[in-house]
């Protein structure tokens, strides 16, 4: 297939369709003039492209054994079928454009004389032809959108090229097309039109055609080739990739497009695990017939998920040296599955998709330090979603004002936060292991306990930042096995913290002159963390030293207000909290005390 002649067909049915009919028409008689070798009159096609390279040395040599069209040629005329006579005739249509002609005005009517010659009504489409057209009409339907992208544009090109070849495996030579051919031209189509829409949106991608080839080729070609032969399965077949392609053809390509230093080289296995995890959803799709608009967008969530996977741990979906679409399909199955079941509010809905996504791109990343990640890491990512779900939901319900403090995007992140510093300690998030699990207990229950709210969305995203780095460097200290959460050193540092600051806003003034809040209070938190990490046996023993310390610097604050102010109140906290742990009698914080010690007495 000469991608080259394809472009050129594009180029002109994309340059014809821009221009007004009366002019196109016009265009189109004025060829006549133009391309005297190609009038129709009374001839055939091949009678037409045969007269056109027998005419002239120099066209002779175009279809010689050595010149780039022989394969098309056979001894003295052309080869017969319609494939080889189409693609000379558009050869034969390029070379007269050049002879001395404006290649860009001469595409107009080039477009016109190639819509008649391809005319269905003479026969079945060659591929050729089929080819040529339909990536005119997804460059039509596309560059009517997005002006800005022009054919002559060489990422463009590589995309119509990789198309065509893509194409090309699956359409039979003899133009006997059927009913699973127009099914795998669909699906090509719309991966051409995710390209263009790609190539919009990431001006900075360079198209490799080789790794869009090879994704096009895992991807759809499996799929074609199990095409139901029944009319009921076809038709649920084709409705359901018709509504799913387009989502999942951009996700791929966009993944591509993210993850570039993933496909440089000749390792081409990103790309067969993408088009492994791409077929997974199209056959799953295609087989449970996606009844519902939740289910459809659910299902989208969790491949887009799937795919940053696939990216990044390509190996993940493959069994030996060849890339497993069932692999994928597995996954997608069984979190699918995982996420109906689910019904704690709000993780019933979006919010649950958004954390499982966490999930499957946070443990999936780090798989590699699994026994066996090919069989392990779903079930681990599962697991890993459903204790996030439990602890966070038990959280809302405990203190439903949280739902006014964090947005779905937040109760997200703290999730991501907690997975992404856990998983830098490879003992942590395992089958068997809960260390990572204490930490969203005791952060949810903290959650639970701020009845005042004195904590925003970012405050709670850094105290469990702090939770989980402290939890991977110093495992079983902060979060210790078969407890419960209220009994977590972690959750009873962070519960101190929280009832000073709670008791304060009950004195007088208290709710004017109390710091201990948002910023402050996260910080005293995040003092306190690190501090119980590092001496946990110490925190454990002096815990009501440290409520008693909080209190007394609260009192300070509020009695004091022009001569204590946060900053003042943080200092002494680190100062004193090591003396309150060393078990150390600090005596009483009066005013002419503190004072001294912010001296540095």
């Amino acid at each position: 297939m000469n991608t080259s002649l394809i472009l050129f067909g594009v180029q002109s049915i994309v340059r014809l369709g821009r221009v007004s009919r009366d002019v196109a028409e016009q265009r189109a008689r004025d060829a006549k003039a133009v391309f005297p070798h190609l009038v129709k009159q009374n001839l055939t096609r091949k009678m037409m492209v045969q007269g056109f390279f027998n005419s002239t040395p120099e066209l002779k040599a175009q279809v010689a054994a050595d010149g780039p069209l022989a394969d098309f040629w056979d001894g003295a005329v052309p080869k017969s079928d319609p494939d080889a006579i189409d693609q000379l005739y558009m050869a034969a249509l390029r070379i007269s454009t050049e002879q001395g002609v404006d290649f860009a005005a001469l595409l107009t009517p080039s477009g016109a004389v190639m819509l008649q010659q391809f005319d269905p009504g003479e026969g079945p489409l060659s591929p050729f032809a089929r080819i040529v057209l339909a990536a005119a009409d997804v460059a039509l339907d596309y560059l009517a959108l997005d002006p800005g992208i022009a054919t002559d544009d060489p990422n463009t090109q590589k995309l119509i090229a990789g198309f065509a070849r893509s194409m090309a495996d699956f359409l039979p030579d003899d133009a006997q097309f059927g009913p699973q051919h127009e099914f795998g031209e669909r699906l090509a189509a719309g991966f051409l039109r995710a390209g263009l829409a790609t190539v919009s949106s990431h001006p900075g991608w360079v198209v490799d055609q080789d790794h869009y080839e090879a994704l096009l080729k895992n991807a759809v070609t499996p799929v074609v080739e199990q095409f139901p032969t029944s009319i009921t399965e076809r038709l649920q077949w084709s409705r359901v990739t018709d509504a799913i392609l387009g989502p999942a053809a951009q996700a791929a390509l966009e993944t591509v497009a993210a993850h570039q230093t993933a496909f440089l080289g000749d390792n081409l296995d990103p790309d067969q695990a993408l088009g492994a995890v791409v077929q997974a959803l199209l056959m799953e799709a295609a087989e449970d017939g996606l009844r519902d608009q939740v289910r459809r967008d659910g299902l989208i969530g969790l491949y887009r998920a799937v795919l940053g996977v696939a990216a990044t741990r390509p190996e993940l979906f493959f069994e030996g040296n060849k890339p497993e679409a069932a692999l994928a399909r597995d996954a997608l199955k069984r979190f699918s599955g995982t996420l109906a079941a689910v019904k704690r509010p709000p993780f019933d809905k979006g919010t649950g998709l958004a954390l499982a996504a966490v999930a499957i791109e946070v443990v999936g990343l780090h798989a590699h330090r699994f026994a066996n990640p090919a069989d392990e890491w779903v079930g681990v990512a599962i697991t890993v979603f459903e204790d996030l779900t439990s602890d966070l939901s038990g959280a809302l319900r405990a203190n439903e004002g949280l739902g006014n403090v964090l947005s779905v995007e937040q109760l997200t992140d703290i999730g991501r936060i907690v997975l992404t510093e856990i998983s830098k300690n490879p003992t942590l998030i395992t089958s068997s292991g809960e260390e990572w699990h204490g930490v969203i207990q005791a952060v949810a229950f903290a959650m639970a306990a701020d009845v005042q709210l004195l904590l925003t969305a970012d405050d709670w995203k850094q105290i469990a930042s702090v939770a989980a780095a402290e939890a991977a460097t110093n495992p079983a200290r902060l979060f210790r096995l078969g407890q419960s959460p209220e009994d977590q050193l972690a959750a009873k540092v962070i519960g101190v913290l929280l009832t000073g600051a709670t008791d304060v806003l009950a004195a007088p003034n208290g709710p004017e002159r109390s710091v201990l809040a948002g910023p402050v209070l996260t910080e005293a938190i995040t003092i306190a963390l690190r501090a119980a990490s590092g001496n946990a046996d110490a925190v454990a023993r002096h815990l009501q030293g440290v409520q008693d310390l909080v209190t007394a610097l609260n009192k300070l604050t509020v009695e004091h207000p022009m001569a204590f102010g946060s900053k003042e109140w943080l200092h002494l906290f680190r100062i004193l909290l090591t003396s309150v742990l060393e078990g150390t009698d600090t005596g009483a914080l009066t005013l002419e005390r503190a004072i001294e010690l912010l001296r540095g007495g």
